[in-house]
């Protein structure tokens, strides 16, 4: 066995002791958990914990473990095929409920196993629910990296019950501060806000964080428990690096014992696959938490780095574009300056502008054999700067150098650093060698350590202890200035490139425009004029007449455009027109010309071949003596490559570099805009998060030109799924997320669209991908969510992360929906509307009826409710195809039908005396009567069936007033004339505008069952029951109350002046002939009128 003691003869005292420091003790793991390792193919056990055997006595070596259930062979396969880690619920046999968690490491498989993950301190589920819906958007809502640490750390202690929760960043050098910590009131100590040294937390246990996502340590105090066989055949330990229980190594033991911390826990916080620093939980006491919190505090976590994400790319995305302004200024400055150094180092804007925090700046050059300079704002002597640029030179032949300690490598500029600590420099491609010096000042920082860094030696002097004090130690830092940020780099080697072409071609410009100066002052007064124009010089230039007839070009005008000289000399420039400017805009032009003589701008104009470029064009008009224009002379400089520049930018700001995808900022932009529509519009949009499952093998095993490779034609694939308005985005990594926008407004149609789409990827994505000759697969994962209205971008990124993860844990390559419960809703109702439309077709529906009562005067009518018997399903609640028929449009073939049989059954009954009295109310849906020719419907059903219009009555609901009232007003009236009557259903619970009820020509104000159900019970029932009689009353109209299933019910009601009832006190629903049956033998008193209803 590999123990302790060996642990620390390991560590030699050297000076990167901590370097090389163990982080676990090998061949062991904590005693709160189970570990066995398998044969990855074979699935037989080559070693397992101790402690195996006494849980599940006989395991042997060798061979399969007889205990271990199928569901978790099944998931140690699909880990063995992805490469991917996966965590599962699974009940054994002799142990119950358990968590397995499977990796693969080192060619072998393991399992670990943690007995009864739900016993320890755990809140109930709606009140941990509750709280970690309360985080999300507390999380969602911060504005800061500060407010969002204070938020994660009071939620993660709230949810979790850790004593003290910390947010531990970490810098480039690995030291890390304490950005956000909630603590309990007992706690001795406060870290908040101090900085601890890299060696606290060694390279090794950073790389193991990267490695692995989270790690619980029920208690610091305990005796690890060893693997049997400790190590493999070789005599190497087996590779624990993912292992969730490894034995933490007796020195961590120890720093957690210095810092009164016993139980613990700590999760990575990644940001572009970059560890960006951890979120830890410490107790005081031997601290267990169970599975249910560690996947919630897990999930807080990961809504957290979102956030980050999301707050840097806002940060980010507004320095580039500050940035991708200032460059497009000054490259145009630079384009039309006659001397680019004069450009770089005076007048607006500044190329300060373009670095925050650059306080001064300088141009050096080499000019007639001696260096020169031309400085901006508070910079060292020049004699100084001639010295430093030697020396950049030494250290980088790259066109960007930047350093933010320039003291450091070039100790001369120590005297300097309050004003040049940090250093940017550009070179530029240039004979006299400029280089443009940027600089910041320095930032002196008061630096606030817990306790002195460091470690102290043992007793043996073999190895570093950890330190015991944690006090506050303040050290002033000089020579240091503000970092330079990648996205500054990236802006200053494009300017770099940029300014180098533009650089190059005034500098030859500047040359000819000499030579043609010299050669002028020979020349007669018109061909001096012509000549001034330099026609040799690397500037496109043409000379016309004052009729703008060509004259003269020369060769590099020729050689932009493509043409010959006998091709344009007598023609005009409209010659060159790309028809993107209109006429007012050559109308401003030659107003200018003729009032100032000049005019300079930017035009689009045509080559030879077609091609259309920008350029900056100059004219000029030349005149005599007696100021009569002789000649127009224009110059211009093909802005192509500035243009390309700006677009180089923009790409760098919002695609992916690999895949041309819009990236992760583009995608939130674009999510905004889709979010606005929506409230606008009321469409719903999609998300699908699209993760690959085996990406990570593929990419280790073939290397990552490959796995590139294979990125690019996934990205193609995806793209080629969806429409022209939707986005798809890489979010880095294997990641994408596809954009579905103008969805449908019904959200079981949208579902369903989302669905299709998921579908398509799934097919897409596994067709097998051929790459250097070799056939390769990997399928994909996809979460799906809905979102419309007023969301925030990050429930949408938190909803499809989840649902993702959902489908990884049922097996990937396959799609799950954010709400478990939605799939089940598209694929019912999908089922439910095909056996819809065929029951419409095969006559499946029935109508019962329910006996209605008026007092004294017995059934006074019945409401017939319309059923739907199945074949398969059985009696198919109305509930459940009501709606769905209202959301397709089939209520109006539905309601159709019921109209045509209430009214036959009325002409049925009106030969039979005994039942001739009784009139039959049919309830129409809002989308039925708003139909244009409804009125012509209910007139033609009754003439077809013969039905007396005077005893159908049409039962309303109040959700028909809440558009086209004066429509509404009218059919009715149209109906009431020819013997109609009017019922307004379920009142109380929908419109209830008085100023429209009095005007509808209403017979009967019906009170809604939910408020029948509790009129003896509770009193705000009761007063609206009286409130809707007497309002029934006061507009001289009858009323019923429906749902009445007690004597005490009806008697209340008949005191509050209610005198109808209808419900299970009387009668149930019945079909037709047990109706009659009922109605016949007299078992109500007095005869009634039917009401037929959908519901």
């Amino acid at each position: 066995m590999y123990g302790e003691e060996d642990f620390f003869k390991s560590a030699d005292n050297t000076h990167d002791v901590c370097a090389r420091e163990l982080i676990h003790v090998p061949g062991t793991i904590q005693p709160h958990g189970l570990l066995i390792g398998l044969d990855a193919f074979s699935m037989r056990l080559l070693t397992k914990s101790i402690n195996v055997d006494t849980v599940f006595p006989g395991t042997l070596i060798g061979e399969r473990p007889a205990w271990l259930p199928t569901a978790v062979f099944d998931a140690c396969r699909g880990v063995v095929e992805s490469g991917e880690e996966q965590t599962l619920q699974a009940e054994i046999a002799g142990a119950g409920l358990t968590e397995v968690h499977c990796f693969t490491a080192g060619g072998m498989l393991f399992c670990e196993i943690e007995l009864n993950p739900g016993t320890s301190p755990d809140p109930g589920v709606s009140d941990a629910l509750l709280m970690v819906a309360e985080a999300f958007k507390k999380i969602d809502d911060a504005k800061s990296v500060a407010e969002l640490a204070a938020v994660i750390t009071s939620a993660v202690r709230e949810v979790s019950g850790f004593e003290r929760v910390l947010v531990y960043r970490f810098d480039a050098d690995g030291c890390g501060d304490v950005l956000g910590e909630s603590l309990a009131a007992e706690w001795p100590q406060s870290f908040l806000g101090l900085r601890f040294p890299a060696s606290d937390i060694p390279l090794q246990a950073r790389d193991m964080f990267r490695q692995t996502s989270e790690r619980w340590t029920p208690t610091r105090d305990y005796d690890p428990i060893p693997l049997v066989p400790g190590a493999d055949p070789q005599g190497q330990p087996f590779d624990l690096s993912l292992s969730r229980y490894r034995s933490v190594s007796p020195l961590h033991r120890m720093y957690q014992k210095n810092i009164d911390a016993d139980g613990s826990m700590s999760i990575s916080v990644m940001q572009d696959g970059a560890l960006w620093g951890l979120v830890i939980g410490h107790h005081r006491h031997p601290y267990r938490v169970g599975a249910a919190t560690r996947h919630r505090v897990a999930a807080l976590v990961r809504a957290f780095g979102m956030k980050l994400t999301a707050l840097f790319e806002t940060h980010r995305r507004g320095e580039v574009a500050r940035a991708i302004d200032g460059c497009s200024a000054m490259v145009g400055k630079l384009a039309a300056a006659d001397d680019f150094i004069a450009a770089l180092s005076h007048g607006q804007p500044s190329i300060t502008d373009l670095f925050p925090a650059c306080t001064g700046g300088a141009v050096v050059w080499v000019e007639d054999g001696e260096l020169r300079s031309r400085t901006l704002g508070d910079v060292p002597p020049v004699e100084e700067l001639v010295a430093l640029t030697s020396w950049i030179r030494s250290q980088s032949e790259a066109p960007v150098f930047s350093t933010a300690c320039l003291s450091a490598g070039f100790p001369r500029f120590v005297p300097y650093r309050e004003i040049a600590s940090g250093l940017l420099a550009l070179t530029f491609q240039d004979d006299r060698r400029p280089v443009l010096l940027l600089f910041r000042p320095e930032i002196v920082q008061s630096v606030s350590w817990a306790g002195k860094p460091g470690k102290l030696v043992g007793d043996d002097g073999a190895v570093n202890l950890p330190r015991q004090s944690f006090d506050q130690w303040v050290e002033i830092k000089r020579g240091q200035s503000l970092s330079w940020q990648p996205w500054e780099l990236d802006v200053a080697k494009t300017v770099c490139a940029t300014v180098n072409d533009v650089i190059v071609r005034q500098s030859r410009r500047f040359d000819d425009l000499d030579a043609e100066k010299r050669r002028f002052e020979s020349f007669a007064q018109t061909e001096l004029a012509i000549a001034a124009v330099a026609f040799e010089s690397q500037e496109p230039m043409v000379v016309t007449d004052p009729q703008e007839v060509i004259l003269r070009v020369n060769r590099a005008f020729l050689e932009t455009t493509g043409y010959t000289a006998a091709e344009v000399v007598g023609q005009t420039p409209r010659l060159f027109k790309s028809d993107r400017h209109g006429a007012d805009f050559y109308r401003a032009m030659w107003q200018s010309l003729s009032s100032t003589g000049t005019w300079s701008g930017e035009v689009w104009d045509r080559r030879k071949n077609g091609e259309i470029y920008p350029k900056w064009l100059t004219i000029t008009a030349v005149k005599n003596d007696v100021g009569a224009v002789t000649h127009y002379v224009a110059t211009h400089t093909d802005t192509s490559d500035r243009k390309k520049a700006e677009a180089k930018i923009q790409d760098l700001a919002f695609f992916d570099q690999l895949t041309g995808l819009p990236n992760r900022t583009l995608l939130l932009d674009r999510m905004k805009q889709a979010i606005t529509a929506s409230c606008r519009n009321g469409s719903y949009c999609g998300a699908l998060f699209v993760d690959l499952d085996n990406f990570r093998t593929i990419n280790d095993t073939l290397g990552h030109e490959m796995g590139d490779q294979l990125l690019k034609e996934a990205a193609q694939r995806l793209s080629a799924c969806v429409r022209d308005d939707d986005t798809v985005a890489r979010l880095g990594g294997d990641d994408f997320l596809l954009m579905l926008v103008g969805l449908s407004p019904k959200e079981s149609d949208a579902a369903t669209q989302v669905e299709t789409v998921g579908e398509k990827i799934l097919a897409a994505l596994n067709q097998p991908y051929l790459i250097d000759g070799f056939s390769h697969h990997c399928t994909p994962s996809i979460g799906a969510t809905l979102f419309q209205g007023h969301v925030s971008t990050e429930d949408v990124f938190k909803q499809t992360d989840l649902a993702m993860y959902r489908a990884k844990t049922a097996g990937r390559n396959t799609f799950r929906f954010f709400d478990p419960e939605m799939e089940t809703v598209v694929m019912a109702r999908a089922a439910l509307e095909k056996d819809l439309r065929e029951a419409l077709q095969s006559e499946q529906f029935l109508l019962h009826y329910q006996a209605q009562v008026a007092g004294e005067r017995g059934i006074e009518g019945v409401e017939a409710l319309v059923r739907w018997q199945h074949p398969q399903r059985g009696m198919v609640s109305p509930a459940d195809f009501i709606p769905l028929a209202e959301e397709t449009g089939l209520i109006l073939p539905l309601g159709k039908w019921v109209l045509k049989t209430a009214c036959a059954q009325l002409a049925a009954w009106a030969a039979r005396p005994n039942l001739a009295g009784h009139s039959i109310a049919v309830n129409v849906s809002a989308y039925q009567f708003q139909q244009c020719d409804f009125v012509d419907q209910v007139i033609a059903v009754l003439d077809a069936t013969g039905a007396n219009p005077e005893r159908l009555k049409l039962e309303l609901t109040e959700s028909l007033l809440v558009k086209n009232v004066e429509d509404v007003i009218e059919k009715m009236f149209a109906l009431k004339a020819i013997g109609v009557s009017f019922s307004l259903d379920d009142f109380g619970t929908g419109y209830s505008s008085l100023s429209y009820l009095k005007r509808l020509p209403l017979d009967q104000l019906k009170i809604d069952q939910s408020f029948v159900r509790d009129v003896l019970s509770d009193p705000n029932d009761a007063v609206i029951a009286k409130a809707i009689v007497a309002l029934a009353q006061s507009l001289g109209l009858g009323v019923i109350a429906e749902g009445v299933e007690t004597a005490e019910q009806r008697d209340f009601l008949a005191r509050s002046g209610c005198h109808a009832y209808q419900g299970y006190f009387y009668s149930r629903p019945l079909p037709i002939d047990a109706f009659e049956q009922f109605a016949l033998q007299g078992r109500a008193e007095g005869q009634s009128c039917c009401e037929v209803k959908s519901l």
